[in-house]
């Protein structure tokens, strides 16, 4: 298994103003919990994990290396709901 990585100051910044924790994130692309694992739109380097986050879908924007998988930032994405037939 790959070492996942994430800037702690990134982390702050997000819990405070997302409520996401880029550890739980961590936690849950490690136990493979994820919805999707799709390319990134518009950056090439780039990949982008689809996770379940306090059941909201959430776009986990990531680089991969040999050696790591380093998260670059989380968000909520509505759009993702309808797509993954998530609405209630």
């Amino acid at each position: 298994m790959k070492i996942i990585r994430f800037d702690p100051e990134k982390r702050e910044k997000l819990i405070a103003e997302r409520w996401i924790d880029l550890y739980v994130v961590a936690c849950m692309i490690q136990e493979g919990e994820l919805l999707d694992d799709v390319p990134h739109p518009t950056r090439t380097n780039q990949r982008v994990f689809i996770i379940l986050y306090d059941w909201y879908p959430c776009k986990i924007p990531y680089v991969e290396t040999e050696t790591e998988i380093f998260i670059k930032t989380a968000f909520q994405d509505r759009k993702l709901k309808k797509f993954y037939s998530l609405s209630e």
